[in-house]
């Protein structure tokens, strides 16, 4: 046996039983992830648009989310398939993540855009304002993943092998840079400077979503895949 994994087996053993069991919260994180997934997709049946220019900038917002929730729902279950124990802090993040999900895919229904194809928002009050709420949801969200991410690299805590010690500590920085580059997002300076039109905001979401794909290449990847390259 490894000495990482009897690392890991010794820790699980002396750790005692959270209030609420991580198979049980498994679940319930599982079902909302699916709800947040239907509301994005329901909205589009809901709202039918009237014309093929319409279709395409909705359809571009609707990926775009769907694309940050499986990325988030990936780092998320790896990151909790590694936490052995449910602590009382740990149940709260958890609940609130799971609320910041579902208002992820109602925010982003709010957002209008005009000058299709191209998805460029509308400068109209329920806009900017939709699209702020979504920047302070998404810092909320990136803020959570790194509590648990920095949760998991502490080593006192025996959570998970030596080998991953490493990736759990760059993935709670990265992590935490994510949240600051979303709450500066939310500013209305954010949305007042433009590219071509596109407020900065909605061009700085781009930034996180490839740095989280990013980090679930990375926790894919072995700890012994790190060490030969």
């Amino acid at each position: 046996m490894h000495d990482d994994d009897r690392d890991q087996k010794e820790g699980d053993s002396e750790k005692p039983q959270g209030p609420v069991s991580r198979k049980r919260i498994e679940s319930l994180s599982d079902l909302m992830f699916g709800l947040a997934l239907s509301v994005g997709a329901l909205s589009l049946i809901a709202q039918p648009p009237t014309t093929p220019d319409e279709l395409t900038p909705r359809l571009i917002a609707f990926t775009f989310n769907f694309v940050v929730l499986i990325a988030v729902w990936l780092q998320y279950t790896m990151v909790m398939s590694k936490m052995p124990v449910e602590t009382g802090k740990m149940v709260f993040a958890n609940a609130f993540l799971l609320l910041l999900i579902i208002l992820m895919s109602y925010l982003i229904n709010e957002v209008r855009f005009v000058s299709p194809p191209l998805p460029i928002p509308s400068n109209d009050p329920l806009t900017i304002y939709s699209s702020q709420l979504y920047g302070l949801v998404l810092t909320g969200v990136t803020g959570i993943l790194a509590f648990f991410s920095y949760n998991l690299s502490i080593e006192e805590k025996h959570l998970i092998p030596r080998g991953y010690l490493r990736k759990a500590r760059l993935a709670a920085k990265t992590n935490a840079f994510f949240a600051a580059l979303f709450l500066f997002t939310a500013l209305p300076q954010a949305w007042d400077w433009s590219f071509d039109q596109v407020p900065l905001r909605f061009a700085l979401w781009w930034v996180p979503l490839i740095g989280t794909i990013f980090i679930n290449a990375m926790f894919f990847r072995s700890p012994k895949s790190d060490e030969t390259s």
